[in-house]
């Protein structure tokens, strides 16, 4: 009986991880995964642009390759600090382990290190033990994960400020010029931006609401 009631304890916990995790995936892969595509539509755009043989048109896809490399260094350099310093949360630290950090920074070329982070967020999430506090009240698996999580959000807040907007900003010019490559282009990736901002600002309301309550 005593193997039973430790197997069904094994099989609950199993359960609740798995459910923890699914619930969490559902949460970080959307919002990786418009971002991956803002920014593959933003390369479109800053390609075509540049190709358009107009002289305005190509000032402003010269503006949205500085925006796109610019955002790269951005993260390079983020991935660097989450490994160096990383980030100390509700008593536990966070830090990248350096094979997560050569595969974060390998991603990032192709705005996949947002979407891996929240991987990782994730898999901590299911993986979390009961822990206990300073005044003996267990910690929830999402706070002794949060710094994962503050990786997470500081990457993707980094891209729509420093990539999302400026690409925006640069695609409305080009609309309003003519939009000489093609408005449907345009139109979409704006679309798309728009899509990648909203969620952006969603994660960090919602952050600062945590915030707040804790």
């Amino acid at each position: 009986r005593a193997r039973r009631d430790e197997a069904a304890e094994d099989s609950g916990a199993g359960s609740k991880a798995a459910a923890a995790l699914v619930a969490s995936l559902l949460h970080v892969v959307p919002i990786s995964l418009a971002q991956a595509t803002d920014y593959a539509s933003d390369v479109i755009v800053a390609s075509s642009l540049l190709a358009s043989g107009d002289a305005q048109q190509a000032a402003l896809g010269w503006i949205a390759v500085g925006a796109l490399g610019l955002s790269l260094v951005f993260a390079w350099v983020s991935l660097l600090g989450f490994a160096c310093a990383g980030t100390w949360t509700y008593g536990t630290d966070h830090s990248l382990a350096p094979h997560q950090l050569l595969t974060a920074a390998l991603l990032a070329p192709f705005n996949l290190q947002v979407l891996y982070l929240g991987v990782v967020y994730s898999r901590a999430i299911a993986g979390a033990g009961e822990e206990l506090d300073d005044k003996g009240k267990p910690i929830s698996p999402k706070r002794m994960s949060a710094g994962w999580y503050y990786m997470f959000v500081t990457l993707k807040l980094l891209e729509t400020s420093v990539e999302s907007v400026p690409l925006a900003v640069v695609v409305v010019a080009a609309i309003v010029a003519g939009g000489g490559t093609g408005s449907v282009l345009l139109w979409a990736s704006l679309s798309i931006t728009c899509l990648s901002m909203s969620y952006g600002l969603f994660m960090q309301a919602m952050d600062n609401t945590r915030s707040w309550r804790e």
